[in-house]
């Protein structure tokens, strides 16, 4: 599991199955690197077309 800026911060076992549990601070997203990124370069004018609106 990733937090908002990518930074890993819980990992499961490689080669088995696992059930992760992790705490997320979800107001990180607000002030995400990414966040800002996704804003500037986001297309609303073609969200029509991928929802089928």
């Amino acid at each position: 599991m990733v937090d908002p800026e990518g930074n890993v911060i819980a990992h499961a076992p490689q080669g088995e199955p696992h059930l992760l549990f992790a705490d997320c601070d979800l107001n990180a997203c607000a002030t995400s690197t990414a966040r800002r990124l996704f804003w500037r370069d986001r297309r609303p004018e073609l969200y029509r077309d991928w929802l089928g609106a």
